[in-house]
């Protein structure tokens, strides 16, 4: 029997949608978003965006390896993907900056003097009301715990890296 491929989203308008999840998730407190802070949301959540992800970056320094499928037959440059899984020169990491210091993306990161990385996004988190930031450092210091130096145009700040999320959710904690 052949199957006909049918557009969904052009049966239910996207309103009526939205509107039966805000009634649906009412008693759990979920309302609509503010989309200007969705950024920050992601940032929080180490769901990566485009502008987390410098020109030249690999999805392995990323972090995205996951998303590779590293045992397809003719995987294209699965040579050289092999290769960088096996020996990356950076891993993303999330760090915490220690005060409220504020910092910017571009900022680099340095331990005992020493330039290890940079940040590639940064965000003021209401959440943990500290600033945060998706790093790529080096990768045999990309561990949680380890603390860096971030100096750049605002000056210099304490920061740690961090496991992600950052924070729990109601539904993790009840979990």
């Amino acid at each position: 029997m052949l199957h006909q491929r049918r557009n969904l989203s052009a049966r239910v308008p996207s309103a009526r949608v939205g509107g039966a999840a805000l009634a649906a998730g009412a008693e759990f407190e979920i309302g609509k978003g503010d989309p200007d802070v969705l950024a920050t949301l992601m940032l929080e959540m180490r769901s990566l965006a485009a502008s987390d992800l410098p020109a030249g970056t690999s999805p392995i320094d990323a972090g995205l390896q996951w998303m590779i499928g590293f045992r397809k037959s003719g995987l294209r440059a699965g040579e050289i993907l092999h290769s960088h899984k096996r020996s990356p020169s950076c891993r993303a990491v999330m760090v915490r900056l220690q005060s409220d210091d504020a910092v910017d993306s571009g900022d680099r990161l340095h331990i005992d003097g020493e330039d290890v990385g940079f940040l590639a996004s940064t965000a003021f988190s209401p959440t943990l009301e500290k600033y945060i930031g998706l790093a790529y450092v080096k990768s045999e210091l990309a561990w949680v715990g380890v603390p860096f130096e971030v100096k750049g145009k605002s000056g210099s700040a304490q920061a740690r890296a961090v496991s992600a999320p950052l924070f729990l959710t109601k539904t993790a904690r009840s979990a």
